[in-house]
């Protein structure tokens, strides 16, 4: 098992599940109130995978509770060009899918499909770095 991953509970789960998870992995469901966890489950049964071990359905209520959660920072576009403009050297990991990449390359950016990140990140990328 490659450790965690975060899947958005989204009509296409099921696909991304399939591409990124290693056949049959243990699942833990994380969820907010308004998200269909029963379609998600249905999604994961229809590829094989019913190794579904537990579900949190509300993690508002999660974390409203002072229970413990780790997260991680997302950068807007923005957000990348104004440390572009400060002189920092971002790194961006454009995954997007190979006929969406061609027409406009973020300046700078790595590009990886992002099932294709079940391989490792592509040369150019420091895994070390938090950017």
């Amino acid at each position: 098992m490659r450790g965690a991953l975060n899947v958005e509970l989204s009509h296409q789960f099921g696909v991304w599940v399939g591409w990124l998870l290693d056949w049959n992995s243990p699942i833990a469901l994380v969820a907010e109130a308004d998200q269909d966890v029963e379609e998600a489950v249905t999604q994961l049964l229809r590829i094989g995978f019913d190794e579904v071990r537990g579900v949190f359905p509300d993690m508002a209520a999660w974390r409203r509770a002072g229970h413990p959660t780790r997260s991680h920072d997302l950068a807007t576009p923005l957000d990348h060009m104004m440390a572009a403009a400060r002189g920092e050297r971002p790194q961006l990991l454009d995954v997007r899918a190979p006929d969406q990449w061609g027409a406009a390359p973020p300046p700078g950016s790595v590009h990886r499909y992002l099932p294709a990140l079940v391989d490792g990140l592509p040369d150019g990328l420091d895994a070390t770095r938090p950017e």
